[in-house]
């Protein structure tokens, strides 16, 4: 476990908010680093490899504890809010993906009975055409359902949409 994930932990969830103990991590780093940028004895190419050292990224809704923690600060309640806020945001990922998975079911089960049932009236017309002698027709007719059929079957249902 990281020691953001730790921090997060620690902290009562009912009020999100930072220990005194991470408010004077941050100061402190803060201020370390605002002194090393300002020293005139330390050449500027070292200062910027200093920077990069300290650049940190955090992938994902919620900030790193560390900015949590300066939002805290400087707007008591906000860290509570930004927790609600991702977790509103992943509710609401999360019941349109429902949504997309639901809508889909529904359209390929009504896409294999609208085939079906153009399959059902084209034996029909086929049969049809056998029965008043025009066979060429008919043999068309059932011919190219059949082929149509067999390469649905064998290429996949609905290769368009993977």
């Amino acid at each position: 476990m990281s020691e953001e994930e730790r921090s997060l932990e620690s902290k009562d969830p009912a009020k999100n908010q930072p220990s005194e103990e991470e408010l004077e991590e941050t100061n402190n780093v803060d201020r370390l680093m605002a002194e090393i940028m300002e020293d005139k004895e330390i050449p500027s190419d070292a200062k910027r490899r200093m920077a990069l050292l300290l650049q940190t990224s955090v992938s994902g809704p919620i900030p790193s504890s560390r900015e949590v923690a300066g939002y805290e600060k400087t707007l008591p309640g906000s860290a509570n809010r930004i927790i609600t806020m991702a977790e509103n945001q992943s509710n609401h990922r999360q019941e349109i993906e429902k949504m997309i998975v639901s809508k889909s079911l529904k359209n390929e089960s009504e896409s294999r009975w609208m085939a079906f049932l153009t399959v059902i009236i084209l034996m029909v017309i086929g049969t049809w055409l056998a029965v008043l002698g025009k066979t060429t027709i008919a043999g068309i007719v059932f011919g190219t359902t059949i082929i149509g059929v067999s390469t649905v079957f064998i290429t996949g249902w609905n290769k368009s949409s993977d």
